[in-house]
């Protein structure tokens, strides 16, 4: 079983790898960001950052477009962004199975709303994702709020990862003072220096530090349903502690930590790399520019000045200041020492160039449009149309998302909410079965109508063509491009029919019109004959001629 010196070389282990991408996370941070991240300061004291080299508010703007875009986009508070379903479509007709999985997912978003953490969450996670290429976040179950979200900031947290990539460990250092640690584990649990601390009322308010870790717990006994014999096993500790025992040990059924990529180069390292590491030399440009513009103004206003021995006294250069010379020098005075104007507007111009490289590296555009309200299907053909090629540039960004962010939240999520009766019992007929999650967000849409264009494009040609050509149109399946636009367009599959149904009906089509094709002969027949029945011979008709086997006289 799990004790103090195990957990202790887990630990030590994990935050290995934290030490080897704290210098560029740093940097990342005091370029970008400098209220992010925790490099060797109190995490329990307010971080004073240091914006000595933060010379524009510009990328930090970008990087707070970036969290909104896609905490609007994928996942944001305005409007449903998934559906539950089941592989089985059949079975989900059935009626108490729809009722069941409507109802559920209405109390699910309901939850969502209501949660003073989930979307701050989220969005926090966002920044801290495209700032250091991950974010962490614990999703527990609240008595209040059904579940509650504690973010994390990089650095103050140790990942690792199973052989399959997939982030299975967690460690993390936190203080607590001795009424807060007695409070939380109870008297008998504490080391006898935090006791004493506490009865004795003296420094009540120091801070302890304490570990933590949850990681996989192969010796379980998995008849057991007790704490510690849970798929995961959680430890706290005092390090240092005399009396050698864990202040709590617990477990989990399913992994509590949520530990998205942004994306990433190994997938066996459970760190990965944001947007910073492509725009940070431009951001570093920027600076640079912005450093250029303020150095020139001050140069023209208050640049520095040379002075011939003909002045009196310290030079005063305030406004409406004398200063004293003498007539005997008609040039003397004083003179700036550069004389050359300062071209602001070519410094606006290198720097609004340098913003717009970070747009693009940024994908600006894209998050900004994620943002827009109104009809989610108008907002996604928009992107699509209009940000295609930034969409499958994104695209292994936005798979990353869903795999390692979304659906372990919301799976989670659900877990949290059964276990604490606030759905309603699922039907018989779900027992066994594994609830499907669609995503329905605008970039998840944007996402499916990536080639919608060509495909109108195609269309209006063919139509044009049509004028010229009518044959080579059909050098086109128009059953399977229209199949093809509805499916880019997220539309339910519900509203269009089968192949064997549409052909049944157009065979039934085919039949009857040919039925009524040889109705209207008979018709036309039976119209003949009475009407030669009624002719009369040796009128030179044309009855006559066929009866004398001539022309009519």
């Amino acid at each position: 079983m799990m004790d103090i010196e195990r957990a202790e070389q887990i630990h030590k282990e994990l935050f290995q790898t934290v030490d080897y991408f704290k210098p560029m996370w740093q940097d990342q941070a005091e370029t970008i960001d400098p209220l992010r991240g925790y490099f060797g300061e109190d995490p329990m004291q307010p971080k004073l950052p240091n914006y000595q080299k933060v010379l524009s508010g510009y990328p930090k703007h970008v990087l707070e477009v970036l969290s909104s875009g896609l905490t609007g986009g994928l996942g944001g508070p305005n409007r449903p962004w998934y559906k539950a379903g089941l592989d089985d479509t059949d079975l989900m007709e059935f009626q108490p199975v729809k009722e069941w999985l409507t109802l559920s997912t209405e109390i699910m978003f309901d939850i969502y709303a209501k949660s003073s953490t989930w979307y701050p969450t989220s969005r926090f996670m966002y920044e801290e994702l495209g700032l250091f290429g991950t974010g962490a976040s614990a999703m527990l179950p609240d008595y209040e709020e059904v579940l509650y979200r504690r973010p994390f900031t990089i650095g103050q947290y140790a990942l690792g990862c199973d052989y399959k990539g997939k982030v299975n460990s967690f460690a993390y250092d936190f203080y607590k003072t001795a009424e807060q640690l007695v409070g939380e584990f109870g008297r008998n649990n504490v080391s006898a220096r935090v006791r004493d601390m506490y009865d004795y009322n003296t420094n009540k308010y120091q801070k302890v530090k304490i570990k933590y870790i949850i990681t996989p717990n192969p010796e379980r006994d998995a008849g057991k349903r007790d704490n510690r014999n849970m798929p995961f096993t959680a430890c706290y500790w005092e390090p240092g502690s005399e009396n050698k025992r864990f202040l709590k040990h617990s477990g989990f059924e399913d992994f509590p930590i949520n530990a998205p990529r942004w994306s990433h180069v190994n997938p066996l390292v459970p760190w990965g790399y944001g947007t910073a590491y492509k725009i940070l030399g431009d951001v570093n440009n920027l600076y640079s520019l912005e450093e250029e513009k303020l150095l020139g103004a001050a140069m023209v206003v208050r640049g520095p000045v040379q002075a011939d021995a003909s002045i009196k006294g310290e030079i005063n250069l305030t406004p409406q200041g004398i200063n004293r010379t003498t007539a005997a020098h008609p040039n003397g005075g004083i003179r700036p020492v550069y004389e050359k104007g300062l071209d602001l507007q070519a410094l606006r111009v290198l720097i609004q160039d340098k913003k717009q490289d970070i747009d693009v590296a940024s994908l600006k555009d894209l998050f900004l449009m994620a943002q827009q309200g109104g009809d989610v299907q108008k907002t996604a053909y928009e992107i699509a149309i209009k940000n295609e090629e930034k969409l499958l540039l994104l695209g292994p960004v936005l798979e990353n998302l869903y795999a390692e962010k979304l659906k372990p939240e919301v799976s989670r999520s659900w877990n949290i909410a059964m276990k604490a009766g606030v759905l309603p019992p699922p039907p018989a007929e779900l027992q066994g079965k594994e609830i499907k999650i669609e995503f329905i967000s605008v970039l998840a849409q944007a996402q499916k109508q990536i080639g919608i264009a060509e495909i109108e494009r195609s269309l209006q040609f063919n139509m044009q063509l049509s004028q010229l050509a009518p044959y080579a149109v059909d050098n086109t399946d128009w059953d399977e491009a229209a199949i093809e636009y509805n499916r880019k367009l997220g539309l339910s599959p519900k509203i269009q029919k089968s192949r064997d149904r549409r052909d049944a009906e157009r065979q039934a089509q085919a039949e009857s019109a040919a039925a009524q094709q040889n109705a209207a002969s008979m018709m036309s027949l039976a119209q003949g004959a009475k009407t030669l029945s009624d002719t009369k011979l040796g009128q030179n008709s044309a009855l006559d001629a066929i009866v004398n086997g001539g022309a009519a006289q």
